[in-house]
């Protein structure tokens, strides 16, 4: 699934592929293993990467979109691209 990112230049990304994933606003923050968006609606559907979500270290609350498509929990504070909705 390396389509998901084709405007990619992977050539211009120094932390490959760290740098090409992108927070998608689930969180466990208030219920581990419970995980909402930004803390109001429960998650329904999900793709979690194999042996996720694993909460490593005891501080994984929050849910990137790896450059595969499948998700992975990590740390709040990491730097990240972001996906934003928007109402129409």
């Amino acid at each position: 699934m390396e389509a998901f990112l084709p405007a990619w230049n992977n050539a211009d990304c120094s932390n490959w592929p760290k740098c090409c994933n992108f927070w998608i606003g689930a969180t466990d923050i208030d219920n581990e293993g419970t995980f909402t968006w930004n803390r109001h609606t429960n998650v329904t559907f999900s793709n979690w990467r194999n042996n996720q979500p694993n909460n490593w270290g005891g501080n994984q609350h929050c849910v990137e979109i790896c450059r595969n498509g499948f998700w992975n929990d990590l740390n709040c504070n990491t730097n990240s691209a972001f996906i934003c909705e928007k109402e129409f």
